[in-house]
């Protein structure tokens, strides 16, 4: 049996990234919405700064990992003093992306589509932890923890 390639069209991935960051706005707390809102501007950034270009593979992984290198900073900095675990997960999802832009860039064996699926896979497992996240932050909270 031959293994089905299913594409996933930019433009849903685009509207993953802005729909996360809208529900860590309307629900989230102050984590939430940092980490949302870090993860939706590289996102656009990348998507942006690629658009129209011809394929070139130090300039994807170097721009895919300048955004997620941010990404990484912002959830160590939410992990500090954060009560909840799911911190825990996106900070873990925000070092895999940083790992897989990193084995990308110095590994030639390493193909675009493996690149590709492993960041979305990590992506969209971030993109359900913030939503989980927001969904369930307490908004008595005032230390937003």
């Amino acid at each position: 049996m031959t293994p089905r390639v299913i594409i996933v069209p930019v433009a849903v991935n685009a509207a993953l990234w802005v729909v996360t960051a809208l529900v860590a706005l309307w629900r989230g707390g102050w984590r939430e919405k940092l980490i949302a809102l870090v993860w939706a501007a590289g996102g656009l950034v990348v998507l942006a700064f690629l658009v129209g270009r011809p394929p070139n593979r130090p300039l994807f992984s170097g721009a895919s990992l300048s955004t997620d290198i941010p990404l990484l900073i912002a959830a160590l900095v939410c992990l500090r003093r954060g009560r909840r675990y799911w911190v825990i997960g996106a900070a873990a999802f925000a070092l895999l992306e940083v790992i897989t832009d990193t084995i990308f860039l110095v590994a030639p064996s390493v193909t675009e589509f493996a690149f590709a699926s492993a960041h979305r896979i990590w992506g969209w497992a971030l993109e359900a932890v913030i939503v989980w996240a927001s969904l369930t932050h307490r908004r008595g909270d005032p230390a937003g923890r």
